[in-house]
């Protein structure tokens, strides 16, 4: 994986259950990693077809460094605009990456 390659910035962050001060579930969102960089990329042709044999709905791919902790609980967020992942490759799942690698399948969330 080439640094030059990756020249968005990108956080990701998971949704958490609190309680409210009269007894309600509160969603919150907890920041697992920010400013990482990644490569957030539209899919079409060849990539959308072999994405959507692993995750139907996919539309973006984030390919970035390995992060531990990150799986399809978690939302990236990326210029403003909400992704939510669909699957998780490692680097030992797909044959052109290394394995230092994450790549993750998102699909734009509509706010």
């Amino acid at each position: 994986m080439r640094a030059s390659n990756l020249r968005h910035l990108i956080t990701i962050t998971q949704q958490t259950q609190e309680r409210g001060e009269h007894g309600q579930n509160i969603g919150c969102d907890v920041v697992l990693y920010e400013n990482i960089h990644a490569s957030v990329i539209t899919l079409s042709g060849r990539e959308l077809e072999f994405s959507h044999q692993i995750s139907p709905t996919a539309t973006h791919q984030v390919k970035t460094r390995y992060l531990c902790g990150v799986d399809e609980t978690c939302t990236v967020v990326f210029d403003g605009r909400r992704f939510g992942i669909g699957a998780v490759l490692t680097g030992d799942k797909l044959n052109d990456q290394r394995k230092l690698g994450l790549t993750l399948l998102c699909t734009e969330n509509k706010l």
